[in-house]
């Protein structure tokens, strides 16, 4: 093999590895952390629908090494006790108290008034706080949340941007997020392609 044939084919081994790197983070960036010790999971397969532990099942069931479900997808549509509603094919996961905080919609789902990115697949998550209120979202168009112009989510602006995840307090006021345009907040301009980041009452954070 040729210098330059070595030269184009690692060119192209990087890029492979840079954009499967990318789809992973615009997937996973906003789910928990692990902890220092891998917890011990048990998996089921369902053949047909079954309710399970007060959550209707189907596909593929988790628990934690205690026997308290951890994920599934959901047979049927489901309102929580938190008051979240969460559509048929939903792939959840719970937190100890038995509600949903990492997601992968079926479909493009509106959630207090902002549209997030589903596919039926691992592609983009969506978070939830414990109260129900939205916590991270991949936005399916560029919205105006507070004053502030959020970029929509996709894999090319997570690989050319660093990451388009929109992120949202408990009270469902605007995080953080990737900038659509320019604006201006408290006297401050913040510059498209950028990330701002606020706090509970709208004032930007260093």
């Amino acid at each position: 093999m040729t210098n330059r044939s070595h030269l184009i084919t690692g060119i192209v081994v990087s890029a492979v590895v840079f954009a499967a790197s990318a789809l992973a983070l615009f997937a996973m960036e906003a789910a928990p952390k692990p902890a220092a010790a891998k917890v011990q999971e048990k998996v089921e397969r369902l053949e047909s629908e079954r309710e399970i532990q007060g959550v209707p099942c189907m596909t593929r069931v988790s628990y934690d090494a205690e026997g308290r479900l951890r994920s599934c997808v959901l047979a049927r549509d489901m309102t929580f006790g938190n008051g979240l509603t969460l559509a048929q094919g939903a792939q959840v996961g719970f937190d100890a108290d038995l509600l949903p905080n990492r997601v992968f919609l079926p479909a493009n789902t509106e959630f207090d008034g902002h549209m997030c990115i589903g596919t039926g697949t691992h592609d983009a998550m969506t978070n939830f706080h414990p109260n129900g209120r939205l916590r991270f979202c991949n936005l399916a168009r560029i919205e105006t949340i507070g004053g502030v112009p959020c970029q929509q989510s996709s894999f090319w602006i997570w690989v050319t941007q660093g990451g388009s995840g929109t992120y949202f307090h408990d009270n469902g006021a605007l995080q953080s997020c990737l900038l659509a345009d320019d604006v201006t907040v408290a006297g401050r301009v913040f510059k498209q392609k950028g990330h701002i980041k606020l706090d509970r009452d709208g004032a930007p954070i260093d």
